[in-house]
Order: structure tokens, then sequence, then C-alpha cells
């Protein structure tokens, strides 16, 4: 239910900076990886019942340094989710600052293959869009 791709759109509780952020995330296996237009993501989680929590590392590789977490270039967010159908209720704060908080939605696209070749198959099997 977890494991695939997930896209996502959220919004920060900071207010003097662009407070609106999209991007992607790979469940599997307890690891996450993910990233959107500046940012790269890798971390893990736990799933008990429709409910996911974990951590992950975030790391600036592109494009001004100042986003939705501020001028954060690198650290590390906790996250806690609820899972109903094909989505995801998020919330997820910076570790070392817990009152920067990001809350959204991510949306389940595709779950994985039990190889690479079929989860690629899989894609190309997606409308466009």
């Amino acid at each position: 239910m977890t494991e695939g791709l997930w896209t996502g759109e959220w919004r920060s509780n900071i207010t003097n900076i662009e407070n609106h952020g999209a991007g992607t995330f790979l469940f599997a296996d307890g690891v996450v990886h993910g990233g959107d237009t500046g940012y790269f993501y890798v971390g893990s989680y736990q799933k008990k019942g429709h409910e996911l929590q974990g951590e992950f590392h975030f790391q600036h590789y592109s494009g001004d340094p100042i986003g939705i977490l501020g001028y954060a270039t690198e650290g590390m967010l906790v996250f806690a989710g609820v899972i109903l159908g094909n989505q995801m209720t998020i919330e997820m704060k910076l570790k070392d600052l817990p009152t920067v908080r990001l809350t959204g939605v991510l949306t389940k696209r595709m779950d994985l293959g039990e190889n690479l070749q079929s989860s690629l198959a899989a894609l190309d099997r997606l409308p466009p869009g």
C-alpha cells in the first residue's frame, strides 16, 4: 500500500517567503528517496496500519537557496502521515527547529513492480501530463 511513486504538494508555515512546494517521493522497503526543483531527499520510514512516520535528510542542489524552509540548505525533516486509499496527508517538521512546519497531501501515482523492468513498463502506460 505504501511502496511506490508518490507526488505531493505542501505549504510552509513561514509566511514571509514562498510558502508552496511540490515534489516526488519513492517509498520502498522502509527507505524514502525524493526531490524537487532545488532539493533532494533520502531517509527512512516505518508504517503501522494506515500511519507512516520517519525522517529524511534534505540537501539543496540547484537554484536560489531560499525556499519553503527559509534559508535551510541542508538538514533533517521528521514526518508523519496518514494513508487513505491513494492519498496521504503529511506533516513535516525541521528536526532542529520544529516550529518550521510543512503540511500537505501526497498522491500515489504507481506501485513498485516486482522488478525494475515492470516498473518502467508501468511508467510507459501512464497518461501524458
